[in-house]
């Protein structure tokens, strides 16, 4: 039986489901949070985060979600690259443009969508590799906090999914010394040494 959505209906999940929609209630009226997803390879975490994602949409939040995959020669920053590309294909130009002024264009790193309609865009190059690092953080990080306003949601959600198989960049890029991001990630116990 399929649900409306043409997909069959989650089952033995409603706890689960129930937890991430209390914790999304909560956001709403605090400053949000992190909450992690895991479980053994095959349980359900990644269609369990898909029917959170549709609820925290249906309930007016805008949702961005990326994953890492299992595999050499994966691009950095890949679940941000792919959470942040719907949002960078879809704001307009201007508003694009403002909000990078607002965030630091560093994002452009992350998200190769940018350059590409603002390809007038430079990002500083000033400083070491660790200042540097920390400046592409904070620049997603506030670029991410930013966009629910741009959009007119009530707020962000960010599912990351699949982080035991991210690499080390990509795992510290939300762990920044400044206000965490509400996130919703999952991972595997198996692998989670490796975030």
């Amino acid at each position: 039986m399929l649900n409306p959505g043409g997909r069959t209906p989650l089952v033995g999940r409603q706890r689960e489901l129930g937890l991430l929609g209390q914790r999304l209630e909560e956001a709403a009226r605090a400053a949000g949070s992190v909450v992690l997803v895991r479980g053994e390879p095959g349980v359900g975490k990644t269609r369990l985060l898909s029917e959170f994602a549709a609820e925290a949409k249906a309930a007016g939040w805008q949702v961005l979600a990326g994953s890492a995959y299992d595999g050499e020669g994966m691009p950095p920053y890949l679940p941000f690259t792919e959470a942040l590309r719907e949002y960078v294909r879809g704001i307009p130009l201007e508003a694009l443009r403002a909000h990078l002024n607002e965030s630091g264009p560093e994002v452009g790193l992350v998200a190769p969508d940018i350059e590409r309609r603002l390809p007038d865009l430079a990002g500083s190059q000033s400083g070491g590799p660790e200042e540097r690092r920390y400046r592409l953080f904070e620049s997603v990080r506030d670029f991410l906090l930013g966009s629910p306003g741009r959009s007119g949601a009530s707020g962000l959600v960010l599912i990351l999914d699949d982080l035991h198989w991210a690499d080390n960049r990509t795992s510290s890029i939300w762990i920044t010394p400044s206000t965490p991001m509400p996130t919703a990630e999952s991972s595997s116990p198996t692998a989670s040494s490796r975030c």
